[in-house]
Formats: structure tokens, sequence, C-alpha cells
């Protein structure tokens, strides 16, 4: 900038007109603006994202598009996460400005898995529930503490519905409690003889 200034000072010094070079300069100007239109939201985003530490490196993330990952590297123009199928995403920094980041370490380093069941009319709902907490007791990769809970939700349109919430300290580890419980639930409603439901319709027909 100062060596253009110079110059431009200096054909103005030796009565040189430079309003042809004013009104190209105008034009580059305008073409550069053009070009960088995508390049300065990300440089403005990484700053944002570099600001308030939204991402972190070796930190697990998720973004709203749904990527959940490890943090490899948080750059000026965007930030890379490698998957948990070791899949490298690169995502636009302001794409994650303006959008919502669930930080799976802050401000406790854990999550919650939830398992939606839905059971048939006329169960026994105290039945279900310690069932439920049963199944949760003998998983290897959940957290002691918070316990596990069980809620009985609402009477559904053919099912009485409950959620079992478990705590894990790693999102890795969520496949293989959703494995490991799962089988559990279905082992233990078929010792309980607790039927799971299903979508039923009951058709009366006059003589």
């Amino acid at each position: 900038m100062i060596v253009f200034v110079a110059l431009l000072w200096t054909l103005s010094a030796w009565d040189v007109n430079i309003t042809p070079f004013l009104a190209s300069a105008g034009v580059v100007g305008i073409a550069l603006a053009f070009a960088a239109q995508s390049t300065v939201p990300n440089l403005f985003g990484g700053i944002s994202v570099l600001f308030r530490q939204a991402f972190q490196s070796g930190r697990s993330d998720s973004a709203e598009s749904g990527e959940i990952g490890d943090v490899v590297e948080v750059g000026i123009r965007s930030t890379r996460i490698t998957t948990f199928d070791d899949t490298l995403i690169v995502i636009p920094n302001d794409k994650i400005a303006n959008s919502k980041i669930i930080n799976f370490n802050q401000p406790v380093p854990r999550m919650n898995v939830k398992f939606n069941i839905g059971v048939e009319y006329g169960s026994d709902v105290e039945k279900v529930k310690k069932t439920l907490l049963k199944s949760a007791e003998g998983a290897h990769n959940i957290l002691k503490n918070p316990k596990p809970v069980v809620l009985f939700l609402e009477h559904g349109d053919y099912a009485l519905k409950f959620t079992l919430i478990v705590w894990i300290d790693l999102p890795t580890k969520k496949g293989v409690v959703l494995d490991e419980i799962n089988t559990e639930i279905n082992r233990e409603f078929r010792k309980a003889k607790i039927e799971m439901a299903f979508p039923t319709q009951t058709i009366y027909l006059k003589k």
C-alpha cells in the first residue's frame, strides 16, 4: 500500500494523469473482492473460533451437521475432524462460527445415552423399571456415577413409553454401550415375560 501511494504521489508530482490508474485499481479491487468472498467469511470465522475456543485439538465435539469426532486441527480457514470411523472431515470455519456445537468435554467429560422402549398396555410399570435398571447394571462401559435412570414418559398410542438413561465418559463408547445394553434388555424382557409393543390396530365389524 505504501509503495502504491508513493507511486501515485510521484506520478502526480510529474503531472501525470493518475485517473486511469485509480480506475484500474478500483476494478482490480472489485475483482479481488469477488474472488475472496468465500475466503473472507472463513477467515473471520476462524478468528471467531480461535477466540471463543469452540474447538480445540484432541477434543471430542459434535457439529450441528451431525459429525462427531476428535478435533485434529483448528486452522484459520477450516477445522479438521477425524470421525470415529477414521474419516477426515474438513469444515469451513464460517459454518462452525454460525452453527451449534456440542462439546463433550465441558463442563464435565461425559455424555448420556438414551434407550427408548415401548411396552404393551397392561404391563407392570414398576416391573418394567426394575428390569430396565437390571439390564444396565452389568454394562462395563458406563459410568457408575451418575447412576442409570428410568423414566416413564407417556401413555402412547399403542405403548407405555419408557426411557433408560446411562452415562459414558467418551463418545467412542456409545456404539459398544448401545449393543451391550440393548442385548441385555432383550434378554431380561424375555425372562420377565415383558412384551415390547408395536403398532397395532383393532377393527370392529358389525353383523
